[in-house]
Formats: C-alpha cells, structure tokens, sequence
C-alpha cells in the first residue's frame, strides 16, 4: 500500500532487510515454530525492550557485537513480564470456548467460568522460552544475505535507469573483523548469488552496476563487510554508524539531508520531503516518514513482488522480470 502523490518522486529511500533482501523476520519465525514458541513474542519482546534493550543499543552501534550482547539480549527475551503481557495478550486474540474459557494466568471472568459449568480457576502462564539468541541471530544474518528474488532485480533497473536518486536507510549490525557464527565458522556478511553452484556477490567495486537484468561480482573468499549493498545507492545511511535507529525522526532527516545533497550535485535541485518514496516493511518506521512529509510504500513479508508491482505505478518503469506464479487456493 503506497501513499498517494500525482508526480513521480525524485528520490527512492529503501530499507534494507525484508525489502531488498529476505527478512530476517523470516529467521524468527522459523525459529519460533521450530522451538514451539508462539509466533510473534520475539519480535513483541524487542519491541517492549524500546530505546534501550540490547537489540537497540546494538543497531545504535553502542554496544559490540560478542559474548556480552547475546547474554544481554537473552536476558531481555527472558523477562518474565514481556512474556507473561505477551501471552495474555495473546490468549486474549483468541474467542472463549465452554471446553476452554480460561485466559491462562488470570482468574476467568464470571461468563467464562458459566459457560464452562464450572468454577472460576487461575491457570498458570507457561514458563518463558528459553531462546538461544545467538543461534537464531546467525540464522537472521544468514538468511538476510539472499537477495529479494523481486525487490532486488527491481532496484537494478532502477539504477540502471538513472531516473532517480537511490537512498537506503537500514537499522544495521556492524559485524568485527572476523566474527565467528555459532558454527564456528568466519561470517560473511555481503549479499550472496547462487549461480550454477558457485556464490557470486556485487563487491564494493561495482559502483556502476551490472548491466540490465543482470546481477554479477567477484568471486571471492574474502568479506566484502555492508558496501556490497551500499554499492547499489547514492546514498546510504547506516544506524549502526550514525548512532541512531529507526524510528527516530533524526535519522530521517539525516538522510533527507543526504538525499538532498545527492540531488544538488547531480543538478536536480534540491529535495523536498514529499519528493522522497520510502519503502520499508515495518508500520512503525513508514510512520514516523509519513509524519515528516515523505510518501511511503510498504512491503509485505513474502510478498515484496506486490510492492514492485506499485513501484512500476509509480516510476513508470518496467521492473518486474515475471509474473508472479500464485498458488492454488
């Protein structure tokens, strides 16, 4: 769903996770099901850990990334309170029924305990899942080096059009030299291209892009760090490094500013916020861009080829490769 404006935008503002690459909030959820964890309290549980919990202070570059930050972000998806809200709340979403009418960990009301036949009772809240934060982080990270199969084509052509101005504004992880997963092994953190066999990745060198419809790099055992997505904008604004996150209002003016700066040296004037499309999957992060002027488009998890398909309303381009093959009902 995009926000409405007759003229194109002069600028495009993309997040990155769950836009231009796979979610990571794919990872979470595969890790809740997996462990029988109700989908939805980890991220609920960041969320509620807001400006502060471990996961912030993280993005913020405030913290490292070691040892110490996944104990502390262990601690956070361990409080009791934020699971025991989470889990009444969650109890609440679901309809009374006489085999089951008691909302776990409160004392049922009066209709419930009647339309059982029975007394009131308190049942316990389950006890908090026990979450092995490094091992679902490097499942985050993993998975979130995949480019999207459509967003990500779609930002090719767009920069290979050379009709707008392309910015990317992510909440990011800065990654030390040589970290290793919970496997041990040495992490790579550049985007990753499965082509016959081998891995093939847009390196920081290829600031000028593959040609149209094609994605291409160097092959490499080397770690390319973050410039390999940043290699695909004019600009990049990076949390991490700027010490603010989405969704503060600065770091959107900070990339407005950028925006703005990027339009002036390639002599299209200078930017007004409602000059900008950003597009993001978070409701939260669209907010506060649409509270400062800027037209949003959102992303939906799994389905980012329906935001392409707006953005081929909005820029006039052609940017979907093919139809969308949609299951059977």
């Amino acid at each position: 769903m995009s926000t409405k404006n007759p003229q194109n935008p002069k600028a495009l503002l993309f997040d990155i996770g769950g836009v231009c690459v796979v979610s990571p909030f794919q990872a979470i959820l595969n890790y809740e099901i997996a462990h029988s964890i109700p989908p939805g309290y980890v991220n609920y549980a960041i969320s509620r850990t807001a400006p502060n919990g471990a996961w912030q202070r993280l993005e913020r570059g405030e913290i490292p990334l070691d040892d110490a930050f996944f104990a502390a972000w262990a601690k956070d998806l361990a409080s009791e309170k934020r699971w025991r809200e989470f889990w009444l709340r969650s109890q609440a979403a679901q309809p009374l029924s006489k085999e089951q009418p008691q909302k776990v960990g409160y004392e049922v009301t009066d209709a419930a305990a009647v339309a059982s036949g029975g007394q009131k009772k308190q049942l316990d809240v389950p006890p908090v899942p026990r979450i092995d934060t490094k091992a679902m982080f490097w499942e985050m990270m993993r998975t979130s080096r995949a480019p999207d199969p459509w967003m990500f084509p779609a930002l090719v052509r767009l920069r290979n059009s050379k009709k707008f101005i392309l910015g990317g504004l992510s909440n990011t992880v800065i990654f030390p030299a040589g970290i290793r997963d919970e496997r041990n092994a040495v992490f790579e953190s550049g985007l990753r291209f499965e082509e016959g066999g081998k891995v093939r990745r847009v390196g920081a060198g290829d600031r000028e892009g593959p040609p149209e419809g094609q994605v291409d790099g160097e092959e490499s055992e080397k770690d390319g760090g973050n410039t390999q997505i940043q290699a695909m904008f004019d600009v990049f604004v990076s949390s991490a490094h700027v010490g603010m996150r989405k969704p503060d209002p600065a770091i959107y003016k900070l990339a407005l500013e950028k925006l703005d700066e990027a339009a002036k040296a390639k002599g299209l004037g200078g930017l007004q916020p409602g000059d900008v499309l950003f597009i993001d999957d978070i409701g939260q992060n669209l907010r506060t861009a649409r509270e400062l002027g800027m037209r949003t488009l959102k992303v939906e998890l799994g389905k980012a080829w329906k935001a392409v398909r707006s953005l081929e309303d909005i820029t006039g381009l052609v940017l979907l490769e093919a139809e969308p093959k949609m299951g059977k009902l």
